[in-house]
């Protein structure tokens, strides 16, 4: 290329570049008039660097200091209100240095939210929370303690223990009273918890209905509260089989899900003698050989044919 195109070229990206920059520059920088003011001491005797300002008038948004601005004295853009903002390391009055940090943007006026600065709790400072959590816990455990006093007749207004530890307290003085009433058994209330007295009231009413239902007794203390609720299950299965097929099981030897499982396989079991109108021994048969049975003679019934002969006869072999 010609050494005069390529200076043409050259030139016009040039002139491209100039544009680009003069319109990403704001209109208001473009339009600013500053002068320079020459370094002086103050009346203190502080001394005041050379720096930059804008000429006087009465426009606020071409100042160095309004938000968006680009600012000679700093070689930087004034931070736009909710941005954060650097604070450059300066001396107090009383001589000690404070290191340049970042704080939240000063020109969110007087009616910014506290939640805008550092300070708050979602930049990880909990003195705010602690502080209101205190003063919240503070009138709880007031309450609380009122409340007891009317209820139980004792003042413990001195007492060092938190609101959370008092309604635990308070639940378990209850509950006490409560086995105490409707039991008759006095419990060691320095020892046992509110939950202990819980499970405690749960397996003496479940040992009373096994017992009331049943005939049966069961040490409470001998049991947890889920043996007892197993216990229940099964006496009630092995009385339904009774009932419903005429047929005795011993609850103490089968688990409550073969005590299903049996009730299950004997129902199974009727349906296909109903289907087939041959008797099967359910005791010969697994859950699954018995449901696969039946739903292989009910398929053949609904369709009108012929049931599997074949099928049957082993199973009436099997039986014989």
């Amino acid at each position: 290329m010609p050494y005069i195109y390529k200076h043409r070229c050259i030139n016009f990206i040039l002139n491209i570049l100039f544009i680009a920059i003069l319109v990403a520059i704001p209109i208001n920088i473009i339009a600013q008039g500053k002068h320079r003011v020459s370094g002086y001491i103050r009346k203190d005797g502080s001394y005041v660097a050379p720096y930059w300002r804008t000429n006087p008038d009465s426009i606020k948004s071409n100042n160095f200091s309004y938000p968006g601005n680009f600012n000679p004295n700093k070689g930087d853009f004034t931070p736009i209100p909710g941005n954060d903002v650097w604070v450059d390391g300066y001396f107090k009055s009383d001589g000690t240095f404070v290191s340049g940090h970042w704080r939240s943007s000063p020109y969110t006026g007087k009616s910014s939210l506290l939640s805008n600065n550092h300070s708050f709790t979602s930049d990880s400072n909990k003195y705010y929370i602690d502080q209101l959590w205190k003063t919240t816990e503070m009138n709880l455990k007031k309450s609380k303690l009122e409340e007891m006093n009317m209820k139980y007749g004792f003042d413990i207004s001195d007492t060092p223990l938190t609101y959370l530890e008092l309604v635990e307290v308070d639940n378990r003085i209850t509950k006490y009273n409560e086995i105490k009433r409707e039991h008759g058994i006095v419990l060691d209330l320095t020892k046992t918890t509110y939950l202990d007295m819980i499970d405690i009231d749960n397996r003496i009413i479940k040992a009373k209905e096994i017992k009331q239902n049943y005939g049966l007794e069961f040490d409470w203390h001998s049991y947890s509260y889920l043996e007892l609720i197993d216990i229940d299950n099964r006496i009630t299965k092995a009385n339904n089989i009774m009932k419903d097929h005429m047929y005795y099981v011993d609850w103490i030897i089968y688990s409550y899900s073969d005590l299903v499982e049996i009730d299950t396989r004997i129902t199974i079991a009727k349906k296909i003698e109903s289907i087939s109108g041959k008797s099967i021994d359910w005791k010969k048969f697994s859950y699954y050989e018995l449901l696969n049975l039946y739903l292989n003679l009910n398929l053949n019934q609904n369709n009108n044919t012929i049931p599997n002969t074949t099928t049957i006869q082993k199973v009436r072999d099997e039986n014989n």
